[in-house]
């Protein structure tokens, strides 16, 4: 267990930072919540715009105070929110951002306070799910320094620490979240589109285990905050790398069907299915289990 730390959690409404206020408030920790929400009776922060911050003294006294500050807040507020938070920080105390893309604040910070402390902390997860044994991507420009004390506190929670680097990891999350998402949102497009052939009362009725996958997939995206997915969309600088992967593959299907070409398509999928190798039967087994449930 670490000594007790002086922690600001910006963005202390929202779901991670309530996920690091909880965790943190258990172990010890000593936590100042910000939000320009106000608090509701279950959960009590300090009321304010931290993009307008002047003459909060209890905010400053916090910050001067603080080992730490988590910035748990939308990508681009986070960036806008830096030049505050840099100018009133210890030189000492570590910035934290949790942003979904990494190294535009590490960049826009290195040109604020060049050498300032700085770890980014992305939850691999909603913080709607349980944490146990779920990652945590952890962001070090130098990969192998040595394990800071909040990774410590995120594993002693039940999480698992992955550390990598802000090019790094933004690189991963073009892959892992914003191709991804990507599809389910042009599905959910599609899909509203196609009202105009049948009603959506009809599918349900007939729907497949795929299809009632993917309106899951796709409810789960259109039940939480828009910023959060438009973030993942608009900030990661190898977004249009996968958008543009996703849109050619469209087409390369929809060639294949117009040439009646079943052997280039049988072909492609087997191509896929070894680009996915030792993955491929846990990937089965996984499907087998969610289609169960959704029996």
């Amino acid at each position: 267990m670490n000594p007790a730390k002086h922690v600001v959690v910006l963005g202390a409404a929202g779901g991670v930072g309530r996920l690091f206020i909880q965790f943190l408030g258990r172990q010890g920790h000593q936590v100042f919540g910000v939000d320009a929400a106000a608090p509701r009776s279950e959960a009590s922060h300090h009321q304010a715009d931290i993009l307008a911050p002047s003459g909060d003294g209890a905010l400053e006294h916090a910050f001067a105070r603080a080992d730490t500050i988590i910035v748990a807040l939308p990508d681009c507020v986070a960036r806008a929110a830096l030049p505050w938070v840099a100018g009133h920080v210890r030189d000492e105390a570590v910035i934290v951002p949790t942003c979904s893309v990494q190294q535009p604040f590490f960049h826009d910070l290195a040109s604020i306070k060049p050498g300032h402390p700085c770890l980014g902390l992305n939850p691999m997860f909603s913080p709607s799910l349980p944490a146990q044994g779920r990652v945590v991507a952890s962001c070090l420009p130098d990969p192998e320094s040595t394990s800071h004390w909040l990774e410590q506190s995120v594993q002693e929670a039940g999480m698992r620490v992955k550390r990598l680097s802000p090019e790094r990891h933004d690189q991963l999350m073009s892959v892992c979240q914003t191709l991804p998402h990507a599809a389910i949102i042009a599905f959910g497009l599609a899909l509203s589109d196609s009202g105009r052939l049948v009603d959506l009362d009809s599918v349900m009725e007939m729907a497949p285990p795929p299809m009632r996958a993917m309106l899951a997939l796709l409810s789960r995206i259109l039940s939480n905050p828009a910023e959060v997915y438009w973030d993942i969309q608009s900030e990661n600088p190898h977004g249009e790398l996968q958008r543009t992967a996703l849109s050619d593959s469209l087409r390369q299907l929809s060639s294949m069907v117009e040439a009646k070409d079943g052997g280039a398509f049988s072909q492609e999928l087997q191509r896929t299915a070894d680009r996915l190798g030792m993955h491929l039967a846990s990937g089965a087994r996984d499907c087998q289990a969610m289609f169960s449930s959704l029996a």
